[in-house]
């Protein structure tokens, strides 16, 4: 009987050895997977935190303007070349716009460098103002090109000088590719037989920019008449009264 008893034992003590070595197995075998799956959970928070934590990319540069958007110089009452400046004071004003209910001009620069002009439909009123009752020589709304330019244009300014209209001063002018300017007035481009510049304003180079100005002759201490003039200026900033140049003021 008590061997019975004893065999049941061992019996019953190696069932439980296998059970807890069984289960020490399972729990030792099965820790490296569950580390694994920790692991990849550290990976995937750890690249979480990283674009979280990533800095903002810097935003591009401004791109560096071209030639032709680079600012052009400023006209400086200072600098206008052989005035004298005690006697004569500048100031910057609006820029005229070539504007009659009579008469509709339009001067535009074509792909080529050529000045192409269109005169529109003259009304009585034009007619009398600008002196068209005899010899006026363009066709209404055909486009013409203004030959004899010694060069090709890259801007067009209109400006009127003097106190009444007149078409003698009432001019168109014509900035070159090579930095000179040339000019036609009203007159010319609606008499002339050949449509062509009246002249070259003498003694302008480097030039940029034309601007209508006002200018105020200092007779005393309160000052003196003023009126509008156009000045042109050069790449340096010099500044020159082609109102004076033209004798037209």
């Amino acid at each position: 009987m008590e061997k019975k008893v004893r065999v049941s034992t061992v019996i019953l003590v190696i069932i439980i050895a296998l059970l807890i070595g069984a289960i020490a197995y399972i729990i030792l075998v099965g820790k490296p997977d569950l580390q694994k799956l920790i692991g990849k959970g550290e990976t995937i928070s750890s690249q979480t935190e990283t674009l979280e934590t990533s800095p903002t990319p810097e935003a591009s540069p401004e791109p560096t303007p071209t030639t032709a958007e680079t600012k052009l110089p400023y006209f400086d009452p200072k600098n206008v070349v052989g005035v004298d400046k005690n006697k004569i004071e500048y100031n910057v004003c609006e820029t005229s716009y070539f504007n009659s209910d009579g008469l509709t001009l339009t001067l535009r620069v074509n792909d080529n460098g050529e000045v192409e002009a269109v005169v529109g439909e003259i009304a009585k009123s034009g007619q009398e103002d600008y002196g068209l009752k005899k010899g006026m020589k363009r066709k209404v709304d055909k486009t013409e090109i203004i030959t004899g330019l010694s060069g090709e244009a890259t801007d067009i300014v209109y400006s009127e000088f003097g106190q009444d209209l007149d078409p003698k001063s009432a001019i168109f002018f014509f900035i070159l590719k090579d930095g000179t300017v040339q000019y036609i007035t009203v007159e010319d481009l609606l008499k002339s037989e050949t449509l062509k510049p009246t002249g070259t304003v003498k003694g302008l180079t480097n030039i940029v920019k034309i601007q209508q100005v006002e200018a105020m002759e200092r007779i005393d201490e309160t000052g003196g008449p003023g009126y509008v003039t156009t000045v042109a200026v050069d790449s340096q900033g010099n500044s020159y009264d082609i109102g004076q140049i033209l004798n037209v003021n």
